[in-house]
């Protein structure tokens, strides 16, 4: 507002006191263009919207918390309390719309130019205290038996409230008794794990060493093993199976072939041959000698 600018007031060097104040020296009102219309009764102050509205004129959402430069006046009375309608232009178009007070049922009504946005929550989902409605405050006014089951409901939800702030009191205070304790089981709990992940890293460091690798390695799973077995046992079948398959697929009767390895078995042949010979010589020997020996024996 523009007399929220002025910090200081000009006086000029006719004023006296006897002349009234500055603003009636000067002939102007202390809430200046506020009070424009004043003799109208018509009075701008700063209005927050209440609720979420939709605009009729450009059909557009304003949300709850805008604020507007809204007149301000008295249309009617609810016996005492007077009801007041604030008119404002739309920020987003020409359209102007009234939001009046309802003290009946202590709320704010739109009464032209915009609608209310209906906006429907339960009190337990929002976590806030549900209100008496006017059908039970008008049901506990006038039965008694409803009165006082009421007020047995009510006992029993405030003891229900009362244990639950009762438990999380009695947790805080542990907490906060034990911190030493709590603390000391927490470091050692990262202390071991340290210990653990220095180990492994030491383990993973020799590993990559050993066979020249540089790679990052990523962490042990449990189901590394088994994968590992799965892949060697893998391994393996194919292998027997190739081999067999060769083996099917050779003939049976090989014809010696001139090479390193078949000279082997040709010397073993010749000596197994050469025994042979020696030992039917050797067995044979004695026949041969005997008949020479005797006729020998004759010539002399």
């Amino acid at each position: 507002m523009a007399e929220r600018k002025a910090v200081n007031k000009y006086y000029p060097p006719d004023w006296d006191p006897s002349k009234g104040t500055v603003n009636q020296l000067s002939g102007q009102h202390p809430l200046r263009d506020r009070a424009r219309k004043l003799a109208e009764g018509i009075l701008v102050v700063r209005f927050e919207l209440p609720f979420p509205i939709w605009c009729q004129g450009c059909n557009r959402h304003i949300a709850r918390g805008v604020r507007f430069n809204a007149e301000k006046q008295t249309v009617g009375q609810y016996h005492s309390t007077p009801i007041l309608s604030f008119r404002m232009k739309c920020h987003l178009c020409d359209n102007r719309f009234v939001i009046q007070t309802d003290p009946q049922n202590a709320e704010y009504v739109v009464t032209k130019g915009a609608r209310c946005k209906i906006e429907t929550w339960d009190p337990k989902d929002a976590q806030v205290i549900e209100l008496t409605g006017d059908d039970t405050k008008q049901r506990l006014a006038s039965d008694s038996f409803a009165r006082l089951e009421h007020h047995v409901t009510d006992r029993k939800k405030a003891h229900a409230a009362e244990t639950e702030l009762t438990q999380l009191q009695n947790a805080n205070d542990y907490r906060s008794r034990f911190d030493y304790d709590v603390l000391r089981q927490v470091r050692k709990q990262f202390r071991v794990a340290k210990h653990k992940q220095a180990e492994q890293d030491r383990a993973n460091q020799a590993l990559l060493k050993r066979h020249s690798l540089a790679l990052t390695l990523a962490p042990e799973h449990p189901d590394d093993h088994q994968t590992a077995k799965k892949a060697i046992a893998l391994n393996s079948n194919k292998t027997l199976q190739n081999r067999k398959h060769q083996v099917a697929a050779s003939p049976i009767f090989q014809p010696p072939q001139p090479n390193s390895s078949s000279s082997r078995p040709n010397a073993s042949h010749s000596a197994a041959s050469q025994l042979k010979a020696t030992v039917l010589k050797t067995s044979l020997s004695p026949k041969l000698r005997g008949p020479s020996t005797h006729s020998a024996s004759k010539r002399r």
